[in-house]
């Protein structure tokens, strides 16, 4: 077992400042911010990354310079907004993500799903949670589900699992998968 760090708490030091830090906390590994509204792309610059061998050498040279191994990539974003712009941004990260990560023999990804809006054409997200026995709720969640969800993470495991990766939901507050139950349900469903 290794002692690490994603790199988002880290996000206020320069690199070197935060890597250094992390292994002067005891850290051996890292989970890299990589794509989403919440990173920016300070500790893994990705579209230079995506498009330069040489920059993914020297990008994990510096990080084993600080005897810190890059064990995971995370992808916390939006991949669900209603928001066509920030949809895509996220969808063509994670793909760069996801090719990343053979290259460098990442095998894990860690991400939420997602929240999308209630029904076709709203412009904001909505999470149902409570009184979903009341059969508008119902309805709205179960469109979510069958119409959005299912449909966007099955397309994007299948690019995920072309490139050896495992992904890996967390529960949230806020997000499609918010319990057990959800993650459940939806491994049923996706695999």
């Amino acid at each position: 077992m290794k002692l690490g760090i994603n790199t988002v708490f880290i996000m206020n030091f320069g690199v070197d400042d935060g890597l250094r830090l992390a292994a002067e906390l005891g850290m051996e590994a890292a989970e890299i911010g990589l794509c989403g509204i919440a990173y920016g792309n300070k500790y893994a610059p990705l579209d230079v990354l995506s498009a330069d061998s040489a920059a993914v050498a020297a990008w994990q040279q510096r990080y084993a310079a600080h005897g810190i191994e890059i064990a995971s990539f995370a992808a916390h974003g939006a991949p669900l907004s209603p928001d066509p712009a920030i949809a895509a941004e996220y969808r063509r990260q994670f793909r760069l993500a996801c090719s990343l990560a053979e290259k460098i023999g990442v095998r894990l990804m860690t991400l939420i799903a997602g929240t999308p809006e209630g029904a076709e054409g709203d412009a904001t997200p909505v999470w149902i949670t409570q009184q979903v026995e009341v059969p508008f709720f119902r309805r709205v969640l179960e469109w979510q589900w069958n119409e959005r969800l299912i449909p966007y993470w099955r397309e994007q495991a299948r690019i995920a699992d072309e490139h050896g990766l495992t992904l890996c939901f967390e529960n949230q507050v806020g997000d499609m998968l918010h319990s057990p139950a959800a993650i459940a349900r939806f491994c049923g469903e996706i695999g």
